[in-house]
């Protein structure tokens, strides 16, 4: 009994797309908008599906994120020392609690735009995949020393709740206002473009076979010299029945980056807008120092939820999940539905790092070489999925030779 496997490693360095399909019968394009460019970075409207053309939009896409990150840190290190001097000045807990924020803020910002330093070298022997995935550690350290530096705050709002502090509350109102100012002027400079919604999908282990001819509605593969020609919107589409509801255009993400800048900045526009109330209640009430640590208590709270959604999606990269704007049924249903393909197993599909993905998988089919290109085009086209491994194997009599051993699915 003989196994013929053909296996392909499609990387970012190489663009098959030099090639033509004949049919025996007319194509028709129709093409719709019907997914966004790319995810992660955001890129121009218009990025070429070519590795040379899309390496140089991330590349600027990357550092105009530098920009706003560098732009943010002298807007930020200006205003702390403001801070310092009104808080020391109007002996205010909840001023030091907004500058000690904003501290970690240009702390965040440094590390981030050390790994997006990080991220621009290229891979060796040790580090395979690159140093992607150190804007992902980069975050992480952000987002614990802020945790970190928000428990003290807790502890120091505590003891001004037992042994309670005169506050001067003019000086505390007029440097919350600069403060709310600054923070406006920081959104601005860092844009946000950060979509919320989340949808996990799992990784597909089981296999899936072709259902009969009849019950399926064939996929029509394109030409690609045409596709590239067209914006890159224009995208290789299944034909789903009628009864199947399509899955929603996924949304760009933003660097995770400049999203994690932004949550820091945002975090420090609610505490300016804390720190305002607590001032015109002590300007009000003198005795009410109170005020001030329960600033605190809440700034500590806002801190924490902001935070958690940019821990929570680091981890998922770091766990490899499967990136939330793919769905591996839809993947695997679109594969299943090419010309010649037999059944699918074995699918996987991860982050490198935020908006870089990777996708692995075994394919069984009689037409092993046509199948692989077919497949890895509309991975590329429908998924934006440029690194991907795909072993095609071939047809043989014993449709139960192949079974793939191994202990990773247990």
């Amino acid at each position: 009994m003989s196994h013929s496997h053909n296996h392909h490693h499609h990387d970012d360095g190489h663009d098959h797309h030099d090639h033509k399909h004949e049919h025996g019968h007319d194509h028709k394009h129709d093409h719709k908008h019907v997914i966004p460019e790319a995810y992660g970075t955001p890129l121009p409207a218009k990025t070429p599906i070519n590795f040379a053309g899309r390496k140089a939009a991330l590349e600027s896409a990357n550092n105009d994120a530098m920009k706003k990150l560098l732009i943010a840190c002298f807007v930020s290190g200006f205003f702390i020392v403001i801070q310092l001097i009104g808080g020391y000045m109007a002996k205010s807990i909840a001023i030091f609690t907004d500058s000690a924020h904003l501290a970690s803020d240009i702390l965040g910002f440094f590390i981030s735009m050390m790994s997006l330093k990080c991220a621009a070298k290229p891979a060796n022997k040790e580090l395979s995949y690159g140093w992607h995935r150190s804007e992902i550690v980069g975050t992480l350290v952000s987002i614990i020393f802020i945790w970190g530096l928000t428990l003290w705050l807790v502890y120091e709002a505590t003891l001004r709740v037992l042994y309670p502090q005169p506050v001067v509350g003019g000086i505390m109102l007029v440097v919350s206002i600069l403060g709310l100012i600054f923070n406006i002027i920081q959104m601005k400079i860092l844009g946000h473009g950060h979509d919320h919604g989340h949808d996990h999908h799992g990784h597909s282990h089981h296999s899936v076979s072709k259902a009969p001819a009849e019950a399926r509605e064939p996929l029509e593969i394109k030409d690609p010299e045409a596709e590239n020609r067209d914006d890159l919107r224009e995208q290789l589409l299944p034909k789903a029945p009628a009864s199947v509801k399509p899955r929603a255009p996924p949304t760009p993400h933003q660097n995770i980056n400049i999203t994690s800048a932004y949550l820091h900045v945002l975090g420090d526009l609610l505490m300016s807008v804390g720190v305002i109330i607590a001032a015109i209640v002590i300007n009000w009430q003198p005795t009410w120092t109170i005020a001030d640590p329960i600033c605190t208590y809440v700034f500590s709270v806002v801190i924490l939820f902001t935070s958690i959604p940019t821990f929570k999606d680091c981890m998922m990269v770091l766990m490899e999940a499967t990136p939330d704007n793919i769905d591996v049924e839809t993947l695997e249903n679109d594969i299943i539905d090419m010309p010649d393909v037999e059944e699918v197993h074995d699918l996987h599909i991860w982050s490198i790092s935020q908006g870089k993905f990777a996708m692995s998988c075994h394919i069984i089919s009689k037409h092993p070489l046509k199948t692989l290109h077919h497949v890895t085009d509309m991975c590329r086209r429908k998924y934006k999925l440029y690194h991907t491994t795909i072993q095609v194997e071939s047809k043989g009599d014993n449709p139960h030779q192949f079974e793939c051993e191994n202990d990773l699915h247990e």
